[in-house]
């Protein structure tokens, strides 16, 4: 027969299932009673689990000299950042060893720790593996079977010896940079709520990868094959130039024959070689106009004397200045001749250049 028992605690009143027979009354068995870390008790938890009850959370905690470790207790004694003066501090079995200049025991050689145990450092990323017992679930690696190095497993992306949640990746939603991830190299578009490539980037799948200005190195080499690192930045490789937030070829590099593939605004790609157009010239790596050319002010003529005026028509072309004309091929300047007639003398006309 089931009954019931009013109990009453602080002003506050409770039910306790009990079992009636033979004069015993049996209290009904909760899961709570197993009194794990983090269970709920009122006063009492479980003294063979070295728990104790928070009365202020009134939550079953680890007692004194006991940490927790999966919902278990475990001893805190040579544990890694647990106290110690010498070696008897620390422990073999955990892996762990005293070090002296901050009395704190710290994971051996060869071992990293997580959370609060040592574990062999062979699974982080970078280091050689040749199958997947090599690499550990703690580290979130994975072999790979190409490079024979540990890796890190997808939804998870390296930053230094860790592999971190893949967060913030380009095109994730967000609604402020914050969702975004520097380590990804990505900001905000709040227009779009979507995480994007920040300046300097370029999106290649769902990374970011350094483009034209963007930072570089070793690991995060530049995406684009006509960019070099330079000083740890992103530039245009040699005889190549930036226009159009591209690097473009200059003249006799090669070239892909599409329009405005050279870099010099007055070069055209012929046989994958970028030259000058017909009436331009090459002079200090640069397409000069000839006279009566189409020009541009900040480009200049090919001729010293020549200036790029602007027509009636708005065009620009390459103009010889007063006092210089014309011969056909440059700019000359001119020549004044004054005629004197001498009646008493001679009756001839005397020409002096000056």
């Amino acid at each position: 027969m089931r009954a019931y028992l009013i109990g009453f605690l602080v002003g506050c009143c409770f039910l306790l299932p009990v079992e009636v027979g033979a004069g015993i009354i049996v209290p009904e068995r909760r899961d709570d009673d197993i009194k794990i870390p983090g269970a709920n008790c009122i006063y009492n938890c479980n003294d063979t689990l070295h728990t104790l009850c928070n009365l202020m959370t009134h939550k079953c905690a680890c007692g004194t000299g006991y940490v927790n470790d999966g919902n278990v207790c475990v001893s805190n004694k040579g544990i890694p950042g647990s106290f110690c003066s010498g070696p008897k501090f620390c422990n073999d079995t955990l892996h762990t060893t005293c070090k002296k200049s901050i009395y704190s025991c710290i994971c051996k050689e060869g071992y990293v720790q997580v959370g609060i145990r040592c574990i062999p450092n062979s699974g982080i990323p970078g280091n050689k593996c040749d199958s997947q017992n090599n690499c550990d679930d703690h580290f979130h690696t994975i072999c790979n079977k190409t490079t024979f190095k540990c890796v890190c497993d997808a939804g998870y992306i390296k930053n230094g010896s860790k592999c971190v949640p893949d967060a913030g990746t380009v095109g994730s939603f967000c609604i402020s940079s914050a969702g975004c991830n520097v380590q990804h190299h990505t900001t905000c578009n709040k227009t779009s709520s979507r995480c994007e490539c920040d300046t300097g980037y370029i999106q290649k799948g769902k990374k970011c990868v350094p483009g034209l200005h963007g930072q570089c190195d070793m690991d995060n080499p530049c995406f684009d094959d006509l960019t070099t690192c330079v000083n740890g930045t992103c530039a245009c490789q040699p005889n190549y130039g930036e226009k159009f937030g591209r690097c473009l070829p200059g003249l006799h590099s090669n070239c892909t024959g599409y329009n405005n593939s050279c870099f010099d605004d007055f070069a055209m790609c012929e046989n994958n070689t970028c030259i000058c157009i017909h009436n331009y010239t090459e002079k200090d790596g640069k397409c000069m106009a000839a006279l009566g050319s189409a020009c541009t002010p900040s480009a200049g003529c090919l001729d010293p004397f020549a200036e790029c005026k602007q027509t009636e028509g708005g065009v620009y072309i390459c103009q010889c200045p007063e006092d210089y004309e014309n011969d056909g091929e440059e700019c000359k300047q001119k020549q004044h001749r004054i005629h004197i007639h001498i009646h008493q003398v001679i009756d001839k006309d005397i020409m002096i250049e000056f």
